[in-house]
């Protein structure tokens, strides 16, 4: 008995091995991997020259990662087809537009991933964008926005629009010249981690940090000058 429990292990870990190698659908290649110890199924689309986001993959995978391709935008319903998704990656594209349902059916979502990309935070967020992915934990929109044309103006981060994400526990958002933060950042009361990136800070103020969690546990700046810098980084 114990003969045969060791070798149908055996046949079945070839097996799923086999499916990853051989499984191949539009440019993108579909892979079984460990993730916080478990088993995920992954579509791996990283750099295949896509300017659109694929559409007859499983639809039961649990993670999609389309970085670094040629993106210039997400439409209405781009997502509808993977339900199970858990973390997206979007990171190193070219997009500028988000439609308002973007992530319409990303119910399941824990981690999204659209770092290095062209995103203004004064235009690119509609008001009920997040809505259907307000389970988020992970967000990281790192390395979006332009270099500043008036450095001493205030801006006035959309805090109605990220309020609805108060489950969020890491946030990785750029930090401009004269950063005011709404009272909408205050719904986000399991924020642990806070990180900013960007070159444009001027200066901060005792009430800069102010609407954030009172259990924000760690809080990072890099690529900042403490004075303004219109030459860029």
């Amino acid at each position: 008995m114990t003969r045969i429990s060791i070798y149908l292990a055996i046949v079945y870990i070839l097996t799923i091995n086999e499916c990853t190698k051989i499984f191949h659908l539009s440019d993108c290649d579909i892979k079984y991997v460990i993730k916080k110890t478990q088993e995920v199924k992954l579509a791996d689309c990283e750099n295949r020259g896509l300017n659109f986001i694929p559409q007859n993959l499983p639809g039961d995978i649990n993670v999609l990662d389309v970085s670094s391709n040629q993106l210039t935008a997400v439409e209405n319903d781009s997502f509808v087809n993977y339900k199970y998704l858990q973390e997206l990656i979007l990171g190193n594209n070219q997009i500028e537009y988000l439609a308002s349902g973007s992530f319409k059916g990303l119910y399941n979502l824990d981690t999204l991933d659209m770092s290095h990309n062209m995103l203004d935070l004064s235009k690119a967020y509609s008001a009920e964008i997040f809505v259907p992915i307000k389970n988020l934990t992970k967000f990281d929109i790192r390395s979006n926005m332009p270099q500043p044309i008036d450095f001493e103006k205030d801006f006035i981060y959309p805090d109605h629009v990220f309020g609805v994400l108060s489950e969020l526990s890491f946030l990785g958002i750029d930090m401009m010249p004269v950063p005011q933060f709404g009272s909408g950042f205050s719904q986000m009361t399991n924020l642990h981690e806070l990180h900013f990136q960007s070159c444009y800070l001027v200066s901060l103020s005792n009430t800069t940090f102010q609407a954030f969690s009172y259990f924000l546990q760690e809080l990072s700046l890099t690529k900042l000058s403490t004075k303004s810098r219109k030459d860029g980084c």
